[in-house]
């Protein structure tokens, strides 16, 4: 679970692949709970863990899936990265070379 959490605050920081569903998350959660007003530190920065919850999961489940200390082929890399879209609900992912998600199927 520690790489996908990573990876998601990341991207949430980053504002990639699920930030306009993750802004929405933050909206609605904040207009439900009134006493979420800012202070030392926003919203956006308290509540990162609760907004990216759902996809941190997905990730991890999805991540425990991959072969262990096996490197993965082109191939396998795509087929994850489409597999993990779908599970993610996104028409596509495609992480840039600095993604850690990227580093981490071409490391793995």
């Amino acid at each position: 679970m520690s790489w996908a959490t990573t990876i998601t605050t990341r991207w949430y920081n980053h504002h990639q692949h699920l930030h306009s569903r993750w802004r929405t998350r933050l909206h609605q959660l904040t207009a439900a709970n009134p006493h979420l007003a800012p202070g030392p530190a926003s919203p956006a920065l308290t509540c990162r863990s609760l907004i990216t919850y759902p996809e941190t999961l997905t990730l991890a489940t999805t991540l425990d899936r991959l072969p262990r200390h096996t490197p993965l082929t082109h191939t396998q890399q795509t087929a994850f990265l489409h597999h993990l879209a779908r599970r993610l609900y996104l028409t596509r992912l495609t992480p840039a070379d600095h993604d850690l998600l990227w580093q981490r199927l071409t490391t793995h």
